[in-house]
C-alpha cells in the first residue's frame, strides 16, 4: 500500500521529469506502471473495507519480515542489473538521495528505516481506528 501510495503522490518516480507523456502507446509501460500502482493501494484498502482483513499491532513483525525479504531481493537485483527497484540503489526521486554522496549504507538504512516506520504507524493507526470505531 506504501509503494502505490508514494507512487501516485510522486508521480516523477515513474514519468521522470519529463511532463509531456502521451501519446499513450509511446509510454504503455509508464501507463502499466501507475496502473499496477493503484493496484497495490487500491488492493489493500478494499480488503479492509470489505472486512476481510482489520490491522493488527501483532502483524507489524509479519509485515517487515516479509518487505525486508522483497528489500533484500531489491538489492541483489539492482546489484546485477544495474537498476533502482524500491529505490534502493539511486534513489532517483528519493528526498533523501542526497545521503547517497555521504554513504550508500546511510541511505539504504535511512530508506528501510523509513520504511518499517510508515508501515508500523499504519497498522497502529489501523487498530487504534478500529478500537475508537467500536
Amino acid at each position: 500500500m506504501l509503494a502505490g501510495l508514494i507512487a501516485l503522490l510522486i508521480p516523477t518516480n515513474i514519468l521522470g521529469v519529463e511532463l509531456f507523456w502521451f501519446p499513450i502507446q509511446n509510454n504503455l509501460v509508464e501507463l502499466t506502471s501507475f496502473l499496477f500502482h493503484g493496484i497495490m493501494l487500491a488492493t489493500p484498502l478494499a480488503l479492509i473495507k470489505l472486512g476481510y482483513y482489520k490491522p493488527r499491532i501483532s502483524d507489524i513483525s509479519k509485515a517487515l519480515i516479509v518487505t525486508g525479504i522483497f528489500a533484500v531481493v531489491a538489492m541483489i537485483f539492482n546489484t546485477f542489473t544495474n537498476q533502482d527497484f524500491l529505490l534502493l540503489n539511486y534513489g532517483n526521486g528519493s528526498p533523501f538521495q542526497f545521503l547517497i554522496s555521504t554513504s550508500k549504507l546511510l541511505y539504504q538504512t535511512t530508506m528501510i528505516g523509513l520504511g518499517a516506520f510508515l508501515i508500523s504507524l499504519f497498522f497502529i493507526i489501523g487498530e487504534t481506528l478500529q478500537k475508537t470505531s467500536l
